[in-house]
């Protein structure tokens, strides 16, 4: 409780409050970096800006919609609806502003570089990931030295470990916030969509995000909104951190018809994560991104239906179980 009896997380609280003031520098902050302002892209950056301390449901709210409602009322921001059945998103803007009103883009017009999708993206345990600060390479190798390694692996680890302050350390995205993320993005869907009750169900499983990899797939076009979405999340994330790191850094793929494919040029395995979309216009990170997921989601489910007995004759390197 605070000092006037007030319970420290409800409507109203000095945390409330702060909310409120931090909900409009998400908006600022969005708008500065030339993205438009939607109810889930602030959700993410507010949850940015707290380092995932944010949470409407602390504050006595049901919904994030609930909570920008009521800083609308309080004169914070204002809200823009889409047009019902659209399928758009709320838009966010400050009081007095021009609502930046648009529809979602088929394709986003820029594609991260692979090398640092995989870098911020890929959570292996085992590895290093730096960014040379002279040359903006990034550079992805095994921690420890491995037995029969290639003599390129071998150098580049000893070019990071004799002059260390040229390279930054890559700290991959938590799955915290890779969960955060889905989070918003279904908290925004419309309330007609089919996907959103499944996804949300999906989201209260104990694998979060494995559940809802799995789920997102039997609905395509959410997919595809969920698949962008996902996109530019990571691309800001990454801008963020190059901004704070002081970096001069490329972040884009160069801008040519090559870097994007069709599903169908990945075979099987494509197919058989999307399904019937033929013709459907996806990068190959994002093809190769959901295949490692949907790996991924395919192992956790076996795991969490096998037996004691049985995990105890799977075979685990050691390092696994002795790091942290």
């Amino acid at each position: 409780m605070s000092v006037d009896g007030t319970p420290v997380g409800s409507k109203g609280s000095d945390q409330h409050k702060i909310a409120q003031f931090v909900l409009r520098d998400a908006v600022v902050a969005l708008n500065q970096r030339g993205k438009i302002p939607t109810a889930a892209g602030v959700n993410s950056e507010l949850r940015r800006l707290t380092v995932g301390g944010f949470s409407f449901e602390e504050l006595g709210f049901a919904t994030f919609r609930e909570f920008l409602s009521d800083a609308e009322r309080a004169g914070i921001v204002q809200l823009t609806m889409p047009a019902p059945g659209s399928g758009l998103d709320v838009m966010v803007s400050l009081p007095g502003d021009k609502p930046r009103v648009t529809s979602v883009p088929r394709e986003p017009a820029r594609r991260l570089r692979r090398d640092l999708w995989r870098a911020f993206m890929n959570w292996d345990a085992d590895k290093t990931r730096v960014v040379d600060r002279e040359t903006g390479q990034v550079s992805i190798y095994p921690t420890e030295a491995l037995p029969l390694e290639p003599a390129e692996v071998t150098r580049r680890r000893s070019r990071v470990t004799s002059d260390p302050s040229r390279f930054l350390l890559v700290e991959p995205i938590s799955l915290e916030q890779k969960v955060a993320w889905a989070e918003a993005f279904v908290q925004d869907l419309p309330e007609e969509s089919p996907a959103k009750s499944v996804l949300r169900t999906a989201l209260a499983q104990q694998l979060q995000l494995a559940a809802f990899t799995s789920a997102v797939r039997g609905f395509p076009e959410a997919q595809d909104t969920w698949h962008r979405f996902r996109l530019s999340q990571v691309r800001d994330h990454v801008a963020s951190w190059v901004d704070t790191q002081g970096l001069t850094l490329e972040l884009d793929e160069p801008t040519s018809a090559g870097h994007v494919v069709q599903s169908g040029n990945f075979g099987l395995a494509s197919s058989a994560l999307h399904g019937d979309r033929k013709g459907s216009a996806l990068t190959s990170t994002e093809v190769l991104q959901d295949a490692e997921e949907a790996v991924r989601a395919r192992l956790l489910a076996v795991l969490s239906r096998l037996t004691l007995d049985e995990l105890l004759q799977l075979r685990i390197p050691a390092r696994y179980i002795l790091e942290r």
